[in-house]
């Protein structure tokens, strides 16, 4: 039924991945109970009020703004722009925001904005700000209603959560920002009702295999898919009265087929390292799994030397293997043999691509400073073949659906991990990743 998080198809592929990975002589992690790691998820829907007012300008829900956060609240007072608000707190220049809106500026759209909204909330909240305001002048802002402004799925937080009021706000051809440089823009009227509030049962299913060598098992190699997709719904874009149901096929069946395999695969021949298996919910929900699993992990980050990631919208080349990350790391020779000796091509994807590598869960461990690429189905540009299936009801197991080419990518895939984990040297980041200096603060020295 497409695996939604928290519906009853997710459930049931949660059961089935646990299944293998007990058939397979995986153990559960360190203080989980059985293979799951429960996922702390709520659906939020939108407040019934939502009013804003910007200087002279009332915003409309939807076609203005998007609430990303906040209920309940009240505010008339003055706004702050504080730019980047994330380079901003790097200095020590950090004015005090108690009793403003503080104003930020979005200037792209990738996955990473997920985290980077939760850090920003987190700064401006410990500097005064009573609410955010995020001005975005770009491209995707119908993606972003259809994604955003309706019901959505978030994971309930108990540590360090921030819930302050944060807006979204469609400034088309920076209007309201150059408003904001006038005196008579520079106040704000916000107001929000309660939001109702569902909590939902979903969980990470998690398996550990250890290693073989005794010097090298307390290193970790992580192996990792979403399990979810985006379910049963008449309302979402390519649903027809006959079919509205999302299979994900291709996305992320493909993924979740390739990290059962190499469970049955390396199980009965452990590599030197040991081997952590992860199935994550809640990736087509904003990478919710892995952003939970990273800041909750079973096995802690700084054990964790490398995370191979798979994960796709499907593919045109079946000669290869789109491996998005492939020359970020030093164990991108492992990944090109473990390829090659199934008859496929690692390749690294054309520059349209490389967006992507934002836009799964191994976005979550990068950050955290854990090398980590995802390993998909042969693409080199995101076009029309591909937009035929990707998050379309046709994305299904079907006549359509080249099954030999899934058997030699899911040994590829076994392969290049086992090469991986029995390499003499812990994979790095390549000298001068923008991740470099994350994986010091976690790895420290070598």
């Amino acid at each position: 039924m497409g695996r939604k998080a928290g519906t009853e198809g997710d459930r049931v592929a949660e059961r089935y991945i646990a299944e293998h990975f007990r058939a397979c002589g995986l153990s559960p992690a360190p203080g989980l109970n059985d293979f799951f790691q429960p996922v702390p998820l709520r659906r939020v829907h939108p407040p019934t009020r939502q009013r804003v007012r910007i200087g002279g300008t009332e915003l409309e829900p939807g076609d203005d703004f998007i609430l990303l956060q906040g209920e309940n609240f009240q505010f008339s007072g003055n706004l702050k722009d504080v730019g980047d608000a994330l380079a901003q707190n790097a200095t020590t220049e950090q004015p005090d925001l108690r009793g403003t809106l503080a104003v930020t500026h979005l200037r792209s759209l990738d996955a990473s904005n997920f985290e980077s909204s939760r850090q920003k909330a987190e700064l401006l909240k410990k500097r005064g700000a009573e609410a955010i305001l995020e001005l975005y002048d770009g491209e995707g802002w119908d993606g972003l209603t259809n994604f955003f402004a309706g019901q959505r799925t978030v994971v309930e937080e108990t540590k360090g959560d921030s819930r302050i009021p944060y807006l979204l706000v469609h400034d088309k051809g920076g209007v309201l920002a150059g408003k904001l440089q006038t005196a008579g823009a520079q106040t704000a009227r916000i107001s929000l009702s309660e939001r109702r509030v569902e909590r939902l049962a979903s969980a990470n299913v998690i398996g550990v295999l250890p290693g073989r060598d005794p010097a090298l098992k307390g290193e970790f190699v992580g192996l990792t898919a979403h399990f979810d997709h985006l379910g049963q719904n008449p309302h979402l874009p390519g649903a027809t009265k006959d079919d509205d149901i999302f299979n994900g096929a291709r996305d992320n069946g493909m993924g979740v087929t390739a990290l059962l395999a190499a469970a049955s695969v390396l199980s009965q021949n452990p590599p030197a390292r040991s081997l952590l298996f992860i199935a994550f919910t809640g990736e087509e929900a904003g990478l919710l799994g892995s952003s939970y699993y990273t800041r909750n992990p079973a096995v802690p980050l700084e054990k964790t030397v490398f995370v191979l990631n798979t994960d796709g919208a499907g593919y045109t080349d079946t000669s290869a293997v789109t491996v998005l990350g492939l020359d970020r790391t030093t164990a991108n020779t492992q990944i090109v043999e473990g390829c090659r000796e199934f008859g496929l091509e690692a390749i690294a994807g054309g520059p349209d691509l490389q967006q992507f590598f934002n836009a799964s869960d191994n976005r979550s461990f990068a950050e955290k400073g854990v090398p980590s690429p995802t390993f998909s189905p042969g693409l080199r540009t995101f076009g029309p073949e591909i937009l035929k299936y990707y998050h379309q009801p046709s994305d299904e197991a079907d006549e359509n659906f080249d099954f030999a080419y899934l058997q030699r990518f899911c040994q590829a895939y076994a392969r290049s991990a086992q090469l991986i984990a029995d390499g003499p040297t812990r994979p790095t980041w390549a000298p001068g990743d923008s991740f470099e200096k994350a994986a010091a603060r976690l790895y420290g020295a070598r």
